[in-house]
């Protein structure tokens, strides 16, 4: 949308309040779905805004789980993490859980079909619909990502986190996982609050050759997942320090959705 024809000031206005992304994402849902009534579909469009639904993705080790956290504590929403609902379906022992149980053990990535039917089901329940989420972890590829539109699921904000190998080699060295609160640690950079007993976790996510693979395997597939949500992403240098990071994550939440 040109802005030649507007004042200064209200040019300023339009690019503070990111006026431009809010009408491209609209266009862009319009285009998606083609709605019998443009109008009412708009109007339900804006009122859905006022629950934020953020997508935080990112390659191992860029400190999604630590963003995750901060931001539902801020905000409010619910928390989902991929990995987290894909080790829930397998302790079920579904037919399901059993595949992903076999993907995962045999290093092959999850089958889409299954993985995107788990995750809409779980922004689908009544928690995730009137608290709003962040989704960390998913999608991965094109196909996970239309599997959402389709489902009529859209964000309102998707931060990609953006780390170096190098860096992410690094963090990966220190990683816990806890069991009990499913959360992850870094023993110098995120640790764990003094009383957690940390001999109960484990090292998270195994050697430093997975999560270079994982690395290589995010970098290799991020353009197409940008190019799935162009009119709200953001790229946000994930090498900075976490509290860094987490304010310019809140700076963008707030600047563009004040409602939240």
């Amino acid at each position: 949308m040109s802005t030649g024809e507007l004042s200064a000031e209200a040019a300023a206005y339009f690019e503070e309040k990111h006026i431009n992304s809010l009408l491209e994402e609209l266009f862009h849902d319009v285009v998606l779905h083609l709605p019998d009534d443009p109008l009412q579909f708009l109007l339900h469009a804006l009122d859905r805004k006022t629950t934020l639904r953020l997508l935080l993705l990112g390659p191992s080790s860029c400190g999604k789980r630590t963003q995750s956290r901060r931001i539902a504590q801020k905000y409010g929403v619910v928390i989902i993490n991929a990995d987290d609902v894909f080790r829930e379906e397998i302790s079920r022992k579904t037919e399901s859980g059993e595949k992903l149980a076999s993907c995962m053990q045999e290093g092959l990535p999850m089958p889409s079909d299954i993985a995107s039917e788990l995750i809409i089901r779980r922004l689908q329940e009544e928690d995730s619909r009137s608290r709003g989420w962040v989704l960390n972890g998913f999608p991965r590829t094109r196909s996970e990502a239309l599997r959402l539109q389709a489902a009529g699921i859209s964000p309102i904000l998707f931060i990609l986190l953006d780390v170096s190998s190098e860096v992410a080699v690094r963090r990966c060295d220190g990683r816990r996982y806890d069991p009990l609160t499913q959360n992850v640690y870094h023993m110098e950079f995120a640790p764990p609050p003094r009383e957690m007993a940390v001999e109960r976790m484990f090292e998270d996510d195994g050697s430093l050759a997975a999560v270079t693979s994982q690395w290589k395997y995010f970098d290799a597939r991020k353009e197409e997942l940008i190019g799935c949500y162009e009119p709200v992403f953001v790229r946000i240098d994930g090498d900075r320090p976490v509290d860094v990071v987490s304010q310019e994550i809140f700076e963008q939440v707030e600047s563009r959705y004040v409602a939240v």
